[in-house]
């Protein structure tokens, strides 16, 4: 049994593509797993508290703007004593859009420790439980440092109602700093629309970059601030026409401690949106500044 989210979209959740921006798929996961929450018996959780500890995202078309609503069909694939993984599929009409899989623990943010499903959470959940394939597996490296820094102040509209920095808004900075990472790295990669086509001008040839997979794992909550948070952003793999990015959120303030880790496989592709080679002097400023997974 699949529970079914309508989740409505806006015009603001549009890039300078013309389509959703891929933090706006996080979006609206989030809104089809509150729904599904909110729904059952373990409603209460939503009040009492729990966390997003690792959010996947698979991208499988891009999103138009239209006035139709999207709908989510949203499974509980895997259920622990302390933890469930939440199985998603996006669908634009008929179409399926994207794929997600949300880990989360319920919470006590008084002591601030993970706590027990209850019985009546248990109960509700497991009434809505199909075992579904894990994602396959994403490199992974522990940068220690390098890679192109980023610095990113949160906004108060971050918070989300338990006081720390919402779960998709990672996904905001992770962008960020990806974008600026390959940037640095080449002007070929700038994105569409920014000041690094000179004049608002658009060349008759230009790279296409989709998102083709985001993985966020979480490791403890932000707050706000006033002093920015810094991204380290590298390129762990470079394929024939993808790039995976490894990325992680730190603290300057305490020790650069690493809070948060994501990888992100981007494809070069052209105006319609086919995958194309990534060209040679790209490719060697990449390798340049490849990092090798441990």
């Amino acid at each position: 049994m699949s529970f079914h989210a309508t989740v409505q979209r806006r015009w603001t959740d549009l890039d300078a593509q013309g389509h959703a921006n891929n933090t706006a798929f996080a979006e609206y996961f989030q809104e089809a797993r509150t729904q599904f929450i909110c729904s059952g018996s373990a409603a209460g959780m939503l009040v009492d508290g729990y966390v997003v500890v690792e959010n996947q995202v698979e991208f499988a078309r891009s999103i138009p703007y239209s006035a139709e609503p999207l709908r989510v069909e949203v499974v509980v694939s895997e259920l622990g004593a302390a933890r469930f993984v939440l199985a998603m599929q996006l669908y634009d009409g008929p179409h399926l859009a994207a794929r997600s899989r949300n880990t989360c623990c319920p919470y006590d943010f008084e002591t601030r420790l993970p706590r027990r499903l209850s019985d009546a959470e248990r109960s509700g959940l497991e009434a809505d439980f199909v075992s579904t394939s894990p994602f396959r597996e994403m490199p992974s490296a522990n940068l220690h440092g390098e890679g192109e820094r980023y610095e990113f102040y949160p906004r108060w509209s971050d918070l989300d109602s338990y006081g720390h920095i919402n779960n998709v808004r990672f996904f905001d900075f992770i962008q960020e700093a990806r974008i600026a990472a390959m940037t640095t790295a080449s002007g070929k990669m700038a994105r569409i629309g920014t000041s690094s086509w000179g004049e608002g001008e658009m060349p008759t040839e230009y790279i296409t970059w989709l998102l083709a997979r985001q993985d966020v794992k979480y490791i403890t909550q932000l707050s706000h601030r006033l002093t920015p948070y810094v991204l380290v952003t590298a390129p762990i793999k470079v394929g024939v026409s993808s790039i995976t990015y490894q990325a992680e959120v730190i603290d300057p303030e305490a020790g650069n401690a690493v809070l948060a880790r994501a990888q992100s496989v981007v494809v070069s592709a052209d105006q319609r949106g086919t995958p194309q080679a990534l060209p040679d002097d790209m490719r060697m400023a990449l390798e340049e500044r490849l990092v090798t997974p441990e």
